[in-house]
């Protein structure tokens, strides 16, 4: 018997970002499980985009494209395009993508009942696509799961809100959590979170980690002391980058490291790498930096985290040492977490001392590593999706 799953985001190739790939991964490990994937997704003119993204997705995967009432910008920046995303973005609730929703809708409906689909499962943010696939399951009857890559309304950004627009979400996600059969969450801390708004039927929480796929990039590593940090830098990590540009600047003032002997490396929006040449600048790196400390004082585990695993370079976490993220690189023995300006000036004068002097020692947990492939995570999710068939 074909087992059929229908996957509704608006994070998948060739939109740039962890979720994205995190969606793409999900279906392409799930045919290897026996599962037809489909994927309700919009039209890519509709966010950022890297059109080589596009590879990353299995031949096996059938994926449906649909518009919406939305200005399409695609790599366009102009002034009116994004003003009127913004307007979108305040009116609309839960988010601007519930001008998808009928298109979505329509489409959705038609590849539920032409391919008979067993089981929907929408992954947000976007989180309008929980109450398309909340329609879904009142239209159809169909089994839901509804992920979370992030939290909704315990997300450290949601007080910004407006009080009217804060008072509709909670009630939305209410409503998502009692319909849905299962809730998976992409880290152990979005769980936690996820239980104190529902506090009840905890046997619907699961926890289904993001991951890497095990790439073969060869890279030669950088001749001088590299520091890298790759991902988006959020203002709630103002603090944590403070301490870290302290330390390396008291290393310097002090002269226990030369100025000619070390490089940060910021890889951000501003400084933007695709998938492949991300990965190669981490190989080449002799040290890879990863912020979960912010203002807010919110769990974080940051995406790049799992590609940092698959490279296997030494990391620096600066974090609380028993946060989720710490017991992620302590568990996999994969570098060293620790706060405060002293402390990672410290953790970053051992690793330039070893550097220069036979090398960084670096003896990952291959193993505990390996949990966090897609091939593996996968595997788990596929046991989940077949006890609801």
């Amino acid at each position: 018997m074909d087992k059929k799953i229908l996957i509704i985001s608006t994070a998948f190739p060739p939109r740039i970002g962890s979720g994205s790939k995190r969606v793409c991964s999900i279906s392409n490990g799930l045919v290897d499980f026996g599962w037809k994937v489909f994927v309700l997704t919009l039209e890519k003119e509709y966010y950022d985009f890297e059109e080589e993204d596009e590879n990353l997705i299995s031949p096996k995967v059938r994926v449906f494209r649909t518009r919406a009432f939305l200005p399409k910008t695609g790599k366009d920046k102009s002034l009116w395009k994004m003003v009127i995303m913004a307007l979108f973005h305040f009116i609309l609730i839960p988010d601007r993508f519930l001008a998808w929703f009928p298109f979505g809708f329509k489409k959705g409906m038609e590849i539920i009942k032409k391919e008979n689909i067993d089981i929907i499962y929408s992954s947000a943010p976007s989180f309008s696509v929980h109450l398309l696939a909340r329609k879904f399951k009142k239209k159809t009857g169909k089994k839901w799961i509804a992920e979370f890559r992030d939290p909704w309304t315990k997300n450290i950004s949601f007080d910004k809100k407006f009080f009217i627009k804060r008072v509709i979400e909670k009630r939305m996600e209410k409503g998502v959590f009692k319909e849905c059969d299962k809730i998976i969450s992409a880290g152990p801390h979005i769980t936690e979170l996820n239980k104190h708004v529902f506090d009840r039927n905890f046997e619907k929480f699961h926890t289904i980690s993001s991951g890497f796929n095990q790439e073969n990039i060869v890279s030669k590593n950088h001749s001088i002391f590299t520091i890298s940090y790759f991902g988006t830098n959020y203002p709630f990590f103002k603090d944590a980058f403070a301490d870290f540009l302290g330390a390396v600047d008291y290393l310097l003032e002090k002269k226990m490291i030369e100025e000619d002997k070390i490089k940060v490396n910021i890889f951000d929006r501003k400084n933007w790498l695709n998938h492949r040449e991300a990965l190669a600048e981490m190989k080449k790196s002799s040290v890879l930096l990863v912020m979960g400390l912010n203002s807010r004082g919110a769990e974080l585990i940051p995406g790049k985290l799992y590609e940092y695993l698959s490279v296997k370079k030494p990391i620096l976490a600066i974090d609380k040492i028993n946060s989720h993220l710490g017991r992620i690189v302590n568990r996999t023995n994969s570098g060293k977490v620790v706060s405060g300006k002293d402390a990672i000036a410290k953790t970053i004068l051992e690793y330039y001392n070893n550097f220069y002097h036979g090398g960084i020692s670096h003896n990952p947990n291959y193993r505990e590593i390996e949990r966090y492939n897609y091939k593996n995570i996968c595997k788990e999710l596929s046991f989940l999706l077949d006890d609801l068939l």
